[in-house]
C-alpha cells in the first residue's frame, strides 16, 4: 500500500512531517516455503466393497478386482446400480473440492448411443445427491478407461469428510436409454480432491498513521483483527518489506532508527498496547518470524502472554498492534510503501 508523498518540511528542526500507511497484505500459503505453512492439496481414491441393483447381473464383480468379469446391465427400466463402502477417511475438518469416478467397462449396442450410461453420486446409498452425468460413452465390446468429474467439480452439490467417509457414500450408475443392449462395467474408483492446512482472514486490510514525524513513534489506533478461517490450529508468522522500487528506505533488525532506517513492531494484545509494551522481540523483519510464546524471554509477538499468535484455534481472531518509527534522517523524496504479510503455519 503506498504512504503518499512528504507533505512539508520543517526547517528549524529539520525534520520531515508526512503520512505513512502501512498495507497489510495475506501472503497465500501455497506460495511459502515452510514444508509445513501452505494449504495442502490432497487427493485419496478408493475402490467398493459393496454393490447390489435390480436386474444387475454379477454385480459383485465390480468390487473383486478381477479382470474381463463384469457387471452388467441388459434391461429397459434403467434400474440403479449402488456401489457403496469405500472406506474414505478423508480428515475432518478438510474442505473437499471436488470428485471423480473412474470407470473400466465396455458395451454391446452397435450404436454409440446404445452403449451410453449415466454416472451420479449418492451419500445415503439409495438416492442421487446433486445431478448426474448423463450420456457418458462405453466402447464397444472391449474395455477402455474414462474418468467422469473434475477435481473442482462437487456434482452439484456440497459435501463434506463426514458424507464421504460414511459407508453409504458412494456412485449410482444405470442406463442413459431404455434399449435392452447390454452396458458392462468392471471396475470402478472414487477419487476425492480435498485440502487441508492453514488459513487466514485480514480484516482490515490497511492501517493509515496519519501525519509522523521522522525518528517519532506512533502506536496504532486501532487494530487490525486476523482470524484463523482454516481447518487447523496454526500460529501466525509476520514479516514486512518496502516495497518502492528504487526507494532508500529499509526496515531496521536491531529496533533503532537511522539514516533512511525505520522500525516496525507489532504485538497480539486485547486492548491498545503502550509504549512499555513493545520489546526487541517485537519487531517485524524482512524474514518471517513465528508468534511465540512461553515467558523466559522467548515471548515474541506478544504483549504479557494474555494474547498470542501461538496455536490459535479454528475460527478464532487475534487483535494486532503496530508500533511505527519512520527514520531518523531520510533522502528520499517520497515515503516508501510498506507491506506487512501474516501467514498462519500448523
Amino acid at each position: 500500500m503506498e504512504i503518499p508523498e512528504l507533505m512539508q518540511t520543517r526547517m528549524k528542526r529539520h525534520t520531515f512531517r508526512f503520512p505513512a500507511r502501512i498495507s497489510i497484505l495475506v501472503l497465500a500459503a501455497l506460495l511459502d516455503v515452510f514444508s509445513d505453512g501452505f494449504v495442502c492439496a490432497e487427493v485419496q481414491s478408493k475402490n467398493p466393497a459393496s454393490s447390489s441393483g435390480t436386474n444387475w447381473v454379477d454385480s459383485a464383480r465390480i468390487t473383486d478386482g478381477s479382470d474381463d468379469l463384469w457387471a452388467a446391465y441388459a434391461g429397459t427400466a434403467q434400474d440403479y446400480f449402488k456401489v457403496t463402502n469405500f472406506n474414505f477417511s478423508i480428515p475432518i475438518g478438510a474442505v473437499i473440492n471436488g470428485l471423480t469416478v473412474t470407470r473400466e467397462g465396455n458395451g454391446t449396442g452397435t450404436a454409440a448411443a446404445e452403449r451410453q450410461y449415466a454416472v451420479g453420486l449418492t451419500k445415503n446409498s439409495t438416492s442421487l445427491a446433486g445431478t448426474a452425468k448423463t450420456a457418458q460413452d462405453l466402447p464397444k465390446d472391449a474395455d477402455d478407461t474414462a474418468v467422469v468429474g473434475a477435481s473442482d467439480d462437487l456434482w452439484q452439490t456440497t459435501w463434506s469428510p463426514e458424507e464421504v467417509n460414511n459407508p453409504d457414500f458412494g456412485i449410482i450408475l444405470y442406463d442413459n436409454d431404455t434399449a435392452s443392449n447390454e452396458i458392462r462395467f468392471d471396475s470402478v474408483t472414487v477419487s476425492v480432491f480435498y485440502t487441508v492446512g492453514p488459513s487466514i482472514e485480514i480484516v482490515e486490510l490497511s492501517y493509515d498513521f496519519s501525519s509522523l514525524y521522522l525518528g517519532v513513534s506512533s502506536i496504532s489506533a486501532t487494530a487490525v483483527t486476523v482470524k484463523n478461517d482454516g481447518n487447523v490450529t496454526e500460529t501466525f508468522w509476520i514479516r514486512a518489506a518496502t516495497v518502492t522500487a528504487g526507494s532508500p528506505w529499509f526496515l531496521s533488525t536491531d529496533g533503532t532508527p537511522g539514516i533512511n532506517e525505520a522500525v516496525l513492531e507489532a504485538v497480539f494484545h486485547d486492548l491498545r498496547p503502550e509504549n512499555a509494551d513493545f520489546g526487541s522481540e517485537d519487531l517485524v523483519t524482512t524474514v518471517y518470524q513465528t508468534s511465540q510464546t512461553g515467558g523466559g524471554g522467548n515471548d515474541r509477538y506478544t504483549v504479557n502472554g494474555s494474547s498470542t499468535g501461538v496455536s490459535v484455534p479454528v475460527g478464532q481472531s487475534r487483535s494486532f498492534w503496530f508500533r511505527f518509527t519512520p527514520p531518523q534522517v531520510s533522502s528520499a523524496t517520497s515515503v516508501p510503501a510498506i507491506n506487512v504479510y501474516i501467514k498462519g503455519v500448523q
